[in-house]
Formats: structure tokens, sequence, C-alpha cells
């Protein structure tokens, strides 16, 4: 996806893994019937002010750092996702690097034209679809 806008960043590849750390609470992880896989929910993505954090596996993986490197705290897990998921529903990638060692300096927040849109529907259907094609990495 070409894109020169401040709320979708172009050197952000469609193709890139992104991952999102989930902590293990109600309302944020759901289990399949069948499997018992757990899973994110919509309510994993939800937009904060400024948008949704995330972290930049390429530039983890640039300093040596896996997924763990994301994790805060115990009861966290990661998932990850391309970024042209988020894309295909209208909003964007910015990177943002944050003071957060060891993995901060990956940090990138999706958003849209305002860091977290107006429209619900918009936000739900992110949300939903961010949920459907994540991956538990760690």
């Amino acid at each position: 996806m070409e894109s020169s806008s401040t709320w979708d960043d172009a050197s952000i590849l469609d193709e890139e893994v992104i991952y999102r750390r989930v902590p293990d609470v109600p309302n944020f992880l759901t289990a399949d019937l069948i499997s018992g896989d757990r899973k994110p929910s919509r309510a994993a993505f939800q937009f904060d002010s400024d948008g949704i954090s995330i972290h930049r596996k390429a530039l983890l993986d640039e300093h040596g750092l896996g997924p763990d490197s994301v994790i805060k705290k115990p009861g966290q897990m990661v998932f990850s996702f391309l970024a042209a998921v988020p894309r295909s529903h209208g909003v964007g990638i910015i990177y943002d690097p944050v003071d957060e060692p060891p993995a901060g300096f990956a940090h990138a927040l999706i958003r849209g034209e305002k860091p977290r849109p107006d429209d619900k529907a918009l936000r739900a259907r992110v949300g939903d679809a961010l949920a459907e094609a994540s991956v538990r990495v760690y």
C-alpha cells in the first residue's frame, strides 16, 4: 500500500509482521470450542486515544529480540498479524518509538486519520479483523 499520509507510513510494508501484546484477562481472549486454543477477541484491539499499540517484528529481529521482549508483566501473550490487515479496513500504521526498554524502539500505532476513529462500526471491523488474523507467537 502506497501512502504518504501522517497516519499511514508507506515504509511499513503490508507484508511486515506486527506483534500485539494481549493480557490474559476476561473479554480479551476467547477459547476455540473444539481445540481449546485461545485467541484474542475484538476487545483486545480497542483504539486508545493515540491508536492501538503494536510492535514491529522486523525491528525486534534486527536487535536479536523475540516476541517475548514486548511482554511487560506475567499473564500477557503476544499475537502476530500482517500490516495489511488493519490497512484493508481503512486504517494505517505509523512508527512511534517509545522509551520503554527493551522493545520500545519497535513500538508503532494502528490509527486512522484521527488516532481513534469516530466511526464505531469501523473500530469494530478493525478489531474483528485483527482478532481473526492473529496467531499466537508467545
